[in-house]
């Protein structure tokens, strides 16, 4: 995806993919690698639905939800 659509983006940079569905895996969130990890700790995958939880069972099945959550981390999305 990133040498195909995002060949500019400095490598500091990485890109999350909010929901591994295939109508929405070119619709990603950019975030620095550092911010990119931690947010992947907070997270957990359901496989089978193939999107994002939190630890208390709540899912981020929207892009807006996984944004406000992002964005209550405190991580600058780019």
């Amino acid at each position: 995806l990133r040498s195909r659509h995002y060949k500019n983006l400095p490598r500091e940079f990485e890109l999350h993919h909010w929901n591994y569905n295939d109508g929405y895996l070119q619709d990603v969130f950019i975030l620095n690698i550092k911010d990119h990890k931690n947010l992947h700790n907070s997270l957990k995958l359901d496989l089978e639905k193939r999107i994002f939880y939190l630890e208390d069972g709540t899912y981020l099945d929207t892009k807006e939800k996984h944004q406000e959550y992002i964005e209550k981390l405190g991580i600058t999305i780019k």
